[in-house]
């Protein structure tokens, strides 16, 4: 079986050759570890390997934020335009 390195390494790897497919720098690319449902053995290995687990829950703040948002906006119902479209949820200038 493979160790979390040696999977992180494969995954930099790939990424790193779509990059270069694609003529990106890559600055702007975080891999992000998934860590909700497993020990602290196996977060640890990941941390060690250089992925920062804190990312998957700052993602999961966020997405939990905009569908109370949502909710909020159309109560029951469903909204009526569904779109990421929107300027309050623009990211460095950018929808």
């Amino acid at each position: 079986m493979s160790s979390v390195r040696d999977n992180v390494l494969r995954v930099q790897d790939r990424l790193q050759a779509a990059l270069q497919r694609a003529g990106r720098s890559g600055e702007r690319v975080t891999i992000v570890a998934v860590t909700k449902t497993f020990g602290p053995d196996l977060v640890d290995a990941v941390v060690d390997a250089g992925i920062d687990p804190e990312l998957h829950q700052a993602a999961v703040d966020v997405v939990t934020e905009w569908i109370s948002r949502l909710r909020d906006e159309v109560g029951s119902g469903f909204p009526e335009k569904v779109t990421a479209f929107r300027p309050e949820m623009a990211v460095h200038g950018k929808y």
